[in-house]
């Protein structure tokens, strides 16, 4: 659980990705965010910290920020790295007022893996 306006809470666990190709074959690692959503209802939209990630991120209104191995998330993909890394999970809820307060919200990351 966190307050809404609070620092980024860090992921429990961090998400392995482990290449399945052949030997010598090189595969990157992209990932998005969807929309936070409640009772099936978008309630938080993606918000870009930009290339700082958590240093300089300060989240406005019913926006949230979802860092993944420290590139800031948004519903468009990104590239994360080479695969067979640790990928940690940080997430900074909205500003204090956004809607939502106290109940469950649901977001689901993408992370998909690209053959060169």
């Amino acid at each position: 659980m966190l307050a809404l306006g609070g620092g980024f809470g860090a992921g429990s666990a961090p998400t392995t990705v482990t290449s399945c190709g052949a030997p010598g074959q090189v595969q990157d690692v992209m990932a998005s965010v969807s929309s936070a959503t409640t009772a099936g209802l978008p309630r938080w939209t993606p918000f870009d910290c930009g290339a700082n990630g958590a240093a300089a991120c300060v989240t406005p209104t019913n926006q949230f920020a979802y860092l993944l191995a420290g590139v800031s998330l948004t519903s468009t993909p990104r590239m994360i790295g080479p695969v067979d890394v640790s990928l940690d999970h940080r997430l900074r809820l909205p500003a204090p007022g956004s809607s939502g307060g106290g109940e469950v919200i649901q977001m689901t990351v993408t992370i998909l893996a690209v053959l060169r």
